[in-house]
């Protein structure tokens, strides 16, 4: 048995209870009573054993204390009856409900407040006994003690003179000892995160957000997940600031055989919408030497400040803010809208983080034990239903909307964040931008809340306005393994799946709910992915991949695309490549050349969900009247598309991912608008479906 670490250790769980470990190989771990001593007035308080039980195989006995009068903020001691005192920690008590009743704050002031003439400095920490600000001015160091508010666990500052460009942190006392933390409202810091920065937010320089094009529905919108670092980084792209927020504010970039690269390339593809991978400070990726390691960003460090290493300039607090604004206003003056991916479901490392020195153990959830929750598998869960941690998770998003200006947001592991939380964000950004969208990956993750709670797609229900990754979409089309192939690789086991799949009028409340995928940033690309799964030439396999794109640009719900899916990206089939070299990540915009004819494919596609209401329906009842799924011998896919309102009167999309061939009767008025096959055959009105083939028929108005 290895001997318990501490002779003894106290703990506030409750508001009367205090928790005491004790080492058995301390007077055997026998104690007949203790008390408890406030530190500031030296008064001594009742400490009531209630409870006591052995653990032997961990070498303690724990006994649990009933106290009164106990007030956060003080500091105590529990003294035994042979003369030992060790500090209370502030532990369980985070987790008691009065605490968030008691400690909650509504204000919208929290962080640095500057002006030119003093900055007041105000922060959330109800369990400290004490904190300071100790901050550097004009290269000389300076500490003072902040006032604690009555009744609200808020300290505050006001600090005379100009303080624009001082660093900042917080020294935070917690049961004798004094821990350094940044701040989490602070609008930027430092290099790497080290200490929080005053800026003057009036030298941020922000045009008044651009109209831009009207979502008439959530159906409308196309959306393009893109790496800030990724995206230019290739030498190919020919951008000048490569891999930072700037190289997507450049125009007339091109590949070697004249085509569009960067921020031109996706006007001229004609989405709607990009999805940014994390943008706001991460840990892994040194902002001093970006190039040493590479991340993607899904490793929080600062959710309150644009990341770094996106800069030119990462010393220089004002870079990052202002360069983001840049590129953000860059995408909307070309009528793009700009989706953030926020990962409020758990920071890189906890033990480090400013939430943790603030408030130990009431940002991540935990039980009553102090075991955390892993539903990230990440170590950590952000406690997202707690008062203040809902609180900050809405005031960074409309911080990200009003500063910023995007519009929308994507949750990472959205399944570990509570539903409430989530439908509290997209209502409040919905109330400036009513196009706001809100959606992602719902999947039912083992954190310590009840199922009920999670926003998960099972939950759909219970957030009409939030949209999901759709898992059943992606592996119905895709397929998770070679024993599990999807139907687009063959197996026609799954074409009555995939049917409902395109249709969606049975998984959701409504059809807007459904991100459609086969691609993202997670998996291999699906241009490896097929190499993996299947022995086929090079020829076949950009066949299927005009299938892959068809399906997901063309079914009910948001179609949404990987970076690059449009021209067979590849990753040279790694399957995560998240903090791989970023020669394995960046955009080659070689292949945009080499599969020229795939990006046309995909500019045609979106063009008809564009010009075809019948792609975009937002009603079950508009689905259930207008398109009709058939098929060939369960093998082969029809869908047709009926409308009122569009360039024209009916579309049929044929699929056929077997190698057999099958025959399919016209209608008098169809007309073959587009097939993989320039030379198709038709015998009168009967067309001849090759193996391997995709036809779109049209009907004019």
């Amino acid at each position: 048995m290895e001997p318990y670490k501490y002779i003894m250790e106290a703990y506030l769980d409750r508001f009367n209870l205090i928790k005491v470990k004790v080492s058995t190989q301390y007077y055997q771990g026998k104690i007949k009573y203790f008390y408890l001593k406030n530190a500031s007035t030296n008064i001594n308080l009742t400490a009531r054993i209630i409870y006591k039980r052995e653990f032997e195989n961990e070498g303690y006995n724990l006994y649990h204390l009933m106290v009164e009068n106990v007030c956060l903020g003080e500091e105590y001691f529990i003294v035994n009856n042979y003369g030992m005192s060790v500090p209370v920690i502030n532990y369980g008590i985070v987790n008691d409900p009065m605490f968030d009743r008691m400690f909650l704050y509504d204000g919208n002031d929290l962080g640095p407040n500057y002006t030119p003439y003093k900055t007041t400095f105000k922060v959330w920490a109800p369990t400290a006994s004490k904190v300071k600000i100790e901050y550097i001015l004009n290269n000389q160091t300076y500490t003072i003690n902040m006032r604690r508010l009555p009744a609200t666990g808020i300290f505050e500052a006001s600090i005379k003179g100009d303080l624009e460009g001082v660093s900042y942190v917080y020294l935070v006392k917690h049961a004798q000892h004094y821990e350094q933390a940044t701040d989490p409202y602070a609008y930027s810091s430092t290099i790497n995160g080290m200490r929080s920065v005053v800026i003057d937010l009036a030298k941020i320089k922000q045009l008044p957000k651009k109209p831009l094009p009207p979502l008439k529905q959530k159906t409308d919108a196309m959306i393009y997940e893109m790496s800030v670092r990724d995206y230019t980084i290739a030498k190919n792209s020919n951008v000048t600031h490569r891999g930072l927020f700037l190289g997507l504010c450049e125009r007339g970039t091109k590949t070697s055989l004249k085509q569009p690269t960067g921020l031109d390339y996706l006007v001229d593809l004609g989405i709607t919408h990009v999805q940014l991978m994390p943008i706001a400070d991460f840990a892994t990726v040194d902002e001093q030497d970006p190039d040493l390691l590479y991340n993607w960003g899904y490793d929080p460090l600062q959710y309150n400040v644009p990341e770094g290493s996106y800069s030119t300039n990462p010393n220089d607090p004002y870079c990052r803010i202002q360069e983001c604004v840049d590129m953000i206003e860059s995408f909307h003056d070309k009528n793009i809208r700009v989706i953030m991916d926020v990962v409020y479901n758990h920071v890189f490392d906890m033990n480090t983080h400013a939430f943790e020195k603030l408030v130990p153990h009431y940002y991540f959830r935990n039980d009553d034990d102090g075991v955390l929750s892993n539903g990230s598998f990440c170590g950590n869960d952000l406690n997202t239903a707690s008062f203040m941690v809902r609180k900050y998770i809405i005031d960074m998003c409309k911080r990200w909307q009003e500063l910023y200006q995007i519009d929308g947001l994507r949750f990472d592991l959205m399944g570990v964040i509570d539903i409430t939380t989530i439908n509290e964000v997209e209502k409040i950004c919905k109330k400036t931008d009513p196009n706001f969208l809100v959606y992602g990956e719902g999947w039912n993750l083992p954190t310590m809340l009840p199922d009920d709670y999670k926003a998960t797609m099972l939950n759909h229900q219970k957030m009409v306005n939030i949209s999901f990754f759709n898992d059943r979409f992606r592996d119905s089309i895709k397929g998770t393994s070679k024993a599990d192939l999807g139907y687009l690789l063959g197996n026609d086991a799954k074409i009555f799946d995939v049917m409902q799949r395109m249709k969606n009028t049975e998984q959701f409340t409504l059809p807007e709910q459904s991100i459609n995928y086969v691609e993202c940033h997670d998996n291999a690309t699906i241009f490896d992915h097929m190499e993996m799964m299947i022995i086929e030439n090079d020829e076949m396999r950009q066949r299927r991949q005009k299938m892959y794109n068809t399906i997901v640009m063309l079914s009910q719900g948001i179609p949404f695309i990987h970076s690059g899916q449009e021209f067979c990206r590849t990753k040279l089939c790694h399957s995560n490549s998240y903090n791989l070299p970023v020669e394995i990540n960046q955009i080659d915009w070689d292949y945009k050349d080499t599969f020229l004819n795939q990006v046309e494919f995909m500019k045609l596609l979106i063009h008809l969900r564009k010009t075809n209401l019948g792609f975009r329906y937002s009603q079950i009842k508009d689905i259930e009247e207008y398109i009709r799924i058939g098929h060939i011998d369960n093998s082969v896919i029809v869908y047709d598309v009926k409308q009122n309102d569009g360039e024209f009167k009916q579309l049929s999309i044929i699929i056929n991912p077997t190698y057999n061939k099958y025959l399919h009767q016209l209608d008098d008025e169809e007309l073959i608008y587009y097939s993989i096959d320039e030379n198709y055959e038709i015998n009168q009105t009967v067309l001849s479906v090759a193996p391997v083939s995709m036809y779109i028929l049209v009907k004019l108005m």
